[in-house]
């Protein structure tokens, strides 16, 4: 079996929510700095720690959520998405999906789209959520990075490319994007230094 190792770029694509069934697995996720007290349908406590992302029992349907004794909020689940899975956002806040292109070829680039990001548009391969329920579209969760490389069975398809999709918590998205941005800026720095320095040998 011939496997290929396909190197992580600065490139990305938007995914199709269709993909990666996670076997009807669904979390609840609190992202912030303090604990959380959520009970699920008036009957469901369910106590989170801070940064805990846990693993819950829900089924599709109508729902209702209240945080820390707070007003209750509606949701629902339909029978489609529940095989799929998802993330239960309890504070209805922000999450991104970074989808990435793992290449071994660096001239492989794919389209991106602008979204308003902490008041200032930028630019890349992201989906925005803020809804309560979020529907599963992602191959690595809020606890779990991208790889910086990922093997592929290339035995019958020459495969140069694929894409990976990552949920993002807010806060780790920025700091991710930020991180990104100061390593694509410091490659073009260096192309250009090394072409200066072509140019001055010449």
């Amino acid at each position: 079996m011939k496997n290929t190792v396909l190197v992580l770029l600065l490139v990305t694509l938007l995914s199709s929510c269709d993909l990666f069934d996670t076997g009807k697995k669904f979390y609840i996720d609190n992202p912030s700095g303090k604990p959380l007290k959520v009970v699920l349908d008036g009957n469901t406590t369910i106590n989170l720690s801070p940064l805990e992302y846990k693993k819950i029992k829900i089924t599709s349907g109508s729902h209702q959520i209240v945080v820390d004794n707070g007003n209750a909020e509606s949701f629902t689940i339909d029978e489609k998405e529940s095989q799929k899975g998802g993330l239960i956002n309890p504070l209805g806040i922000k999450y991104v999906l970074w989808t990435a292109v793992y290449s071994a070829d660096a001239k492989n680039y794919l389209p991106t789209q602008v979204i308003s990001w902490n008041g200032k548009e930028i630019k890349g391969p992201f989906l925005v959520y803020n809804a309560i329920y979020i529907p599963d579209a992602w191959m690595y969760d809020v606890t779990t990075p991208f790889p910086e490389n990922v093997s592929v069975n290339n035995n019958t398809n020459n495969v140069s490319s694929v894409w990976r999709t990552k949920l993002f918590r807010a806060d780790d998205f920025t700091r991710e994007y930020e991180q990104t941005e100061q390593r694509r800026d410091k490659e073009l720095l260096d192309k250009l230094n090394s072409m200066s320095k072509d140019v001055q040998a010449k």
